[in-house]
């Protein structure tokens, strides 16, 4: 099952901002949940996902994780692939230079304006990381 990534919005027909009952609705129940970081998580076996709940957010869906391999991002199968190639594609879609942080076995890149961050193992694509967008540091701009 394809997935469509869609910045500053969410996956498919989940969007930032929703509930979890709203979320849980659409997807399902999920197989697993636990708190990290004030955030309340659903993992989705299935659909290689994990969605987070921000409680200083009134509990709404604010960032998600996806781990399919069939996730598509600007039109592209990205998760798998080498970080050359995932680069390339990103960088002729956003302009702005990422953060980039090495933590040996991990590497990311955070591309700021689309609340975007890739993470990398072993130089492939491992995980397509977006959340919701700010309007400034205290104001996510829902969908």
């Amino acid at each position: 099952m394809d997935l469509e990534i869609l910045t500053g919005k969410g996956v498919d027909n989940i969007q930032f901002g929703q509930s979890e009952p709203q979320v849980v609705d659409q997807l399902g129940e999920p197989d697993k949940v636990y708190e990290l970081e004030g955030s309340k998580r659903l993992q989705y076996f299935d659909l290689q996902i994990e969605v987070a709940f921000e409680y200083e957010r009134e509990n709404r869906f604010g960032w998600v994780e996806v781990k399919n391999p069939n996730a598509i991002l600007f039109g592209e199968k990205l998760i798998g692939e080498r970080a050359d190639k995932v680069l390339s594609v990103i960088s002729a879609i956003i302009v702005d230079a990422p953060e980039h942080e090495d933590y040996g076995g991990l590497e990311t890149y955070f591309y700021e304006s689309h609340w975007l961050e890739l993470q990398f193992e072993l130089n492939r694509l491992r995980s397509i990381n977006i959340g919701v967008l700010w309007i400034d540091n205290d104001t996510p701009d829902w969908p």
